[in-house]
């Protein structure tokens, strides 16, 4: 459709396995920025991330052409494999 306008904001919580506490003030900011690249990477837009020792909040912007389960899926297998 011509002049179709689409936002899809996403929030999506990641935990640490088992909520151990291990996201410090020392990988925290390295971590942020290492998930804002794979969000890039995939064409979406990082509006704020943030959390605590255990869980990052992530606020997304995507385009219509995503697909948010796949975009999680993404972040997931990366952060797996470190």
């Amino acid at each position: 459709m011509a002049g179709t306008y689409t936002s899809i904001l996403t929030h999506i919580i990641f935990s640490t396995k088992n909520r151990t506490p291990i996201i410090t003030d020392l990988y925290k900011n390295r971590l942020y920025k290492y998930i804002g690249g794979i969000i890039r990477n995939e064409d979406a837009i990082l509006l704020e991330i943030g959390g605590t020792a255990n869980h990052i909040h992530i606020v997304i912007k995507i385009k219509a052409k995503h697909s948010i389960a796949l975009i999680t899926q993404k972040l997931n297998q990366t952060l797996q494999s470190g």
